[in-house]
Order: C-alpha cells, then structure tokens, then sequence
C-alpha cells in the first residue's frame, strides 16, 4: 500500500527561509599584466575573466614571472601565502598595443650570435646591407625569459661586420591607467570594470580586490573605490617603489614626490613598503608589491581563523626582506611602524626574524575614528550585509503578513546567535539582534510591495593597543619573609 496516499486535504507550512548561508568574501580579483606572447594562444587572454585556482593556472594563463609583468608574481604570491584560494583575473596586456619598435639599429655579432637585452620579440628584419636575411636560413632566433638571441647560420651573415636589427618588443611601459580602468562600452567591458561581472558569468562574488603596482596611481584607486562599493569588497592598495617613509606619510594628505595616498575609503587598506620575494622562474629576488602577500594572508586568515580576525600581526611566508627596512619597537609610539600607522598605513616589519603585517585600520582612519576604521570590522559588516541580502532572495514575491515578518526575524536572527555565540570557534561578532519597526512601515509602503526591516550588530574588537599597570610594593617583603 503506498505509504504517500491520501484522499483529503493537506496544508504544510512553509518558511521564508531557516537559515542565512555565510557569503565567500574570500574570493579575489585582480587585475594586471601577463607576458602572453609566451604563452600557447588557447590560453591568451585579454581583458577576460579568467578564474585562477592552481598553479598549473598561472602557467597556463598567466605565464611565468617575467621582470615588468605583475600576474604571475602575484598570483603565485598569493597561493603561497594563503594555501589556496580562487582568484579571478584580468589581463589588460595587449601584444599588439603595447609594443616598442626599434628601426634599423646597427649591431656588432659576438660569436655569430646578436643578443637582444628585451623579450617578446616580434616582426625581426635583419639585413646585411640591401639583403634581407631569411629566418631558417641565415638566422635563427631563440628566446629565453630575460633575452632574444638571434644565431647567424650563414656565411654572408657571419663574416658581415655589422648588420642592420629591426624588430618590435613588448613593452609594459605602454601600458596606461586607462587600460588598468578599463572601460564599458557597446562591444566589450574591459580592465577594472570586468569584476562587477563576475557574478553573472560564475555566480561567485568577489570579495578582495588588488591591483598590484598601479593601486598606487589616484586614478586607478578610485575606480576600486567605486567597486568596493558595488561588490562590498576590500582592497588592498600598494604604494609606490622607493618612496621614504616620510614620503609615505606626507603623501596621505597631499601630493609629494609623486605619491598620491590620499584616500578615505573603509573599504581600502594601503600596505607598505615593496618587499623582497624569490622569483623562481629568473632565479633571483626580486622587489615586489605588497598588495598579493596581504590578499593572500587574508584569505588564509578567513579560511584558518575567522573573517573577524584583524590581519595585523599576521606573519608572512614568502617574504625575505623590506624595500625600506622599518623601525620596530613595540612600546615605543615614536617609532617609525606607529607612525606609519597612526597616518592609516599598514607596514611590514621584521620581529625577531620573521616578517609580519602591522597594521590594524582602513584608509578612513585618521580622518575618522572609531571601530568601523577597523579592517576586521569592516569587513565582518560587509559579510553580514551581503549574507543576509542573499539569504532574503526567496523572500521576494511572497505575501506580506505576520508569518512572512516572523520568518524574516527568525532566518536572522538565529544566525546572529551563531555568529555570536561566545564559545564558537568561529564567533564573528559580540551580539546582535533584528527586528521590526511598525513606525517606518506605513501602510502605503506595504501595500506597494516595500517592507523595511531593522538589524543591529556589534563586530569583535581588535586588541591594538594593550596597557599594563606595573607597582613595586615593598609590603610584598613582609608577605615573603614574615614581620612588621
């Protein structure tokens, strides 16, 4: 007999929705610039969107890590530092845009062999004379990842003196912050503009965006500015090489020497100053932006901890040394880390051998105070925002009552218990509570379809400064040793 029979009515209650699903804020996008000449054209991307999960990834879609290309450094960065992440990036590398053209240079051979001190070189014409040199038959040229070497192979060209070098180079100098910007027109959406897009082609949202080298010019740090915003993501922004630390410190208020840090965005967090990194593929160590090794610590710290864990006082692992070495001592405000800081600027420092983020507040801070200055919080409110948003999608197109509101009320609020209970792991904030105000419900909102609900929350704090009262109290003498 079918146990599902029924020869009646039934009625099963349902609910807007139970529980609030915790939104990935974890997830990266950055853009930047990749030597696709080197790289096979299935795997040529520009101005695309194109997830990164692995290092066979970076190798296919980034290449390798080139001097004057920022992806693959970065990318590697940031899976060596956060054990594993999804990265959605964008190339705005443009091969043939972003191209030099050197004409008719004259050249000396050195053994039948014409080294060119560039990379990804194109369109060679090499002439002895009037005579135009075949490749395959007087020459043959290889390329490695630091230079262009072009071997002479007949005897015409070998005994020649000297011989003409035309040819064209890549050339990341070319590329502008307009090109990083990017743009949305009738065809295309490129640059910058393509993460608000990630959404609808993978249904992910991105949650940390970098921008590495260039988060440092004003024009490419507001359009991130503006998609914080829309994404409800943070960024961290570099700063420019060779800047002193005075520099630095001066340019958050206005422009000197060339550095422009001015920003009062919550949503942004400069790091400083570029740091000494192994670059594997060149055999040496090179200077490197700030911006992956902190995107990465993030990531790791959201996944490990909680994502209202400060990322101040986090180690890193793949730096080997500062651009600028920075003063650290620990309980003394003068020095150069706490001023640094007290100006809104994260540094790194060296503490006992070991490299650490330091650095507690967002770009808001010092022009503002108070706990929304604060990375963690910031973004524990963006998470909490963006989950319950999420969360209230079924809600839409139901019918308004005192069910509808109850289910509401409940969905949230038995996911601020969990986000606040005090023994949890992976407790994100101190308490916090919704609820619903008849007085900014009228009847004429709720009769066209528009229903306001309330919530209050308080984000954990963040232990930046700690205090300790010290007595020397001789009376400690009589509790030891006995008498008067």
């Amino acid at each position: 007999m079918a146990t599902d029979f029924l020869n009646g009515v039934e009625t099963k209650e349902q609910k807007v929705s139970s529980t609030v699903a915790d939104v990935n804020k974890s997830i990266i996008g950055i853009v930047g610039t990749a030597p696709t000449f080197m790289l096979d054209n299935e795997y040529k991307t520009l101005n695309k969107l194109c997830p990164i999960r692995n290092y066979n990834d970076i190798i296919r879609y980034a290449g390798r890590d080139i001097d004057g290309f920022t992806l693959p450094d970065a990318l590697k960065t940031i899976l060596d530092e956060s054990g594993g992440a999804t990265i959605y990036m964008v190339n705005v590398f443009d091969e043939n845009k972003h191209k030099t053209s050197v004409s008719n240079q004259t050249v000396t051979p050195v053994g039948n062999k014409i080294n060119i001190n560039k990379i990804g070189i194109n369109d060679i014409v090499l002439m002895n004379g009037q005579v135009e040199g075949i490749q395959g038959e007087d020459f043959l040229v290889a390329e490695s990842l630091t230079e262009c070497i072009i071997e002479l192979l007949s005897e015409d060209f070998k005994t020649a003196e000297s011989l003409s070098l035309s040819y064209t180079y890549a050339d990341t100098t070319l590329v502008t912050t307009s090109d990083i910007v990017g743009e949305v027109n009738e065809e295309s959406v490129t640059g910058l503009k393509l993460l608000n897009k990630v959404n609808a082609e993978f249904g992910d949202s991105v949650g940390i965006i970098i921008v590495p080298e260039y988060s440092a010019e004003p024009v490419v740090r507001n359009e991130i500015e503006k998609l914080e915003e829309n994404l409800k993501a943070y960024a961290f922004l570099d700063t420019k090489k060779d800047l002193s630390i005075n520099d630095v410190i001066n340019s958050r208020n206005r422009e000197l020497n060339n550095s422009n840090l001015i920003s009062t965005s919550s949503h942004s967090m400069i790091v400083y100053p570029y740091l000494k990194r192994y670059n594997e593929d060149l055999d040496k160590i090179s200077l490197k932006p700030a911006s992956p090794v902190a995107a990465g610590m993030r990531v790791k710290l959201d996944r490990n901890r909680t994502i209202a864990k400060s990322i101040t006082n986090t180690k890193t692992v793949t730096t080997l040394g500062l651009e600028t070495p920075i003063e650290f001592i620990l309980n003394n405000p003068s020095s150069e880390s706490n001023a640094l800081n007290a100006s809104g600027v994260s540094t790194f420092i060296n503490y006992k051998g070991g490299y650490y983020l330091w650095g507690a507040r967002s770009c808001n801070f010092p022009s503002e105070s108070g706990i929304n200055t604060l990375e963690s919080a910031r973004r524990t409110a963006d998470f909490i925002e963006q989950s319950i948003e999420d969360a209230s999608f079924p809600a839409i197109g139901e019918n308004i009552d005192t069910n509808y509101i109850e289910g509401i009320l409940e969905m949230i609020n038995s996911s601020f218990k969990t986000w606040s209970t005090p023994k949890n792991p992976q407790r994100l904030i101190l308490s916090g509570e919704a609820f619903y105000d008849s007085s900014i419900n009228s009847a004429e909102d709720l009769a066209n379809g528009h229903i306001k609900f309330s919530y209050k929350f308080c984000p954990l704090g963040v232990a930046e400064r700690i205090t300790y009262y010290a007595y020397i109290d001789i009376n400690i003498f009589t509790d030891v040793l006995g008498g008067e």
